[in-house]
């Protein structure tokens, strides 16, 4: 709650004038943060946008698809760590190859809170990392762009319990290590001294963010993104249409 002080002066001239005391202090409820939804609540309600067609012409805003959806899914927008009351949101683009079949457009973003310049050589351990926050309930959403138009098409659900999660223990060991020994370079990529700031786990990439142009001021920090064939086409994608192919069997039957 906020506390506002009366100033004595406008008291004593409200009580002059009214003939009632203001108190000293005054404390005002702040509004009610909105609540968050859970992960099995925004996949319910996802049942009801599957398939369907929006409106969304492209903007330089990457992040303009996820944040819609969002906002039909009744996640508020802040800077919150996760997107859910127990975990994590995960939007992927797909594109359609000439044979009809889908495949992942890109890499997708985990955190961005990967690692800071000063925390290179002295990592979290893995069960105290935003990584591990960030990934141990995940819903994931494909969607499909077809000019200014967008589709949501699938949702599934990646987490703790499922046997690949083992893995992203041993790619954040990897990585960490890796720039805790080369730490971050922040020089240009024609520097004779350069080396490379991307580092593959089996699933999980690192890779440097930030900085711009102003290189060598120790301004690129590293993130966190899921790898676009290993992760997200053969784990993800795959699970996908195999569910899909279950469901589909199943209604036939």
């Amino acid at each position: 709650m906020q506390t506002i002080l009366i100033n004595q002066l406008k008291s004593k001239i409200f009580k002059k004038k009214f003939g009632i005391s203001l108190p000293k202090k005054v404390k005002i409820p702040h509004p009610a943060t909105p609540q968050r939804p859970t992960v099995a609540q925004i996949k319910e309600r996802f049942q009801i946008l599957k398939g369907k067609v929006f409106a969304y012409p492209k903007t330089k805003n990457k992040g303009g698809p996820g944040q819609f959806l969002e906002q039909q899914l009744g996640i508020p927008n802040s800077s919150a760590c996760l997107d859910c009351s127990d975990g994590e949101l995960k939007l992927f683009p797909l594109r359609k190859l000439k044979n009809g079949s889908l495949s992942p457009k890109e890499t997708v973003a985990i955190t961005m809170r990967g690692l800071q310049a000063q925390e290179i050589h002295s990592p979290k351990p893995w069960e105290a990392s935003d990584l591990k926050k960030k990934t141990h309930n995940m819903l994931f959403i494909s969607y499909l762009r077809n000019g200014d138009n967008i589709t949501y098409l699938s949702a599934f659900s990646f987490g703790a319990s499922c046997p690949e999660y083992s893995v992203f223990k041993s790619d954040y060991i990897k990585i960490t290590e890796y720039y805790k020994t080369h730490g971050i370079c922040q020089l240009a990529n024609d520097d004779p001294l350069y080396h490379s700031n991307t580092i593959n786990g089996k699933y999980i990439q690192g890779r440097t963010k930030g900085g711009g142009k102003k290189i060598g001021s120790g301004a690129r920090t590293v993130a966190f993104y899921f790898r676009k064939t290993e992760f997200i086409k053969d784990v993800i994608l795959h699970d996908i249409t195999q569910s899909t192919h279950q469901s589909s069997s199943h209604q036939d039957s």
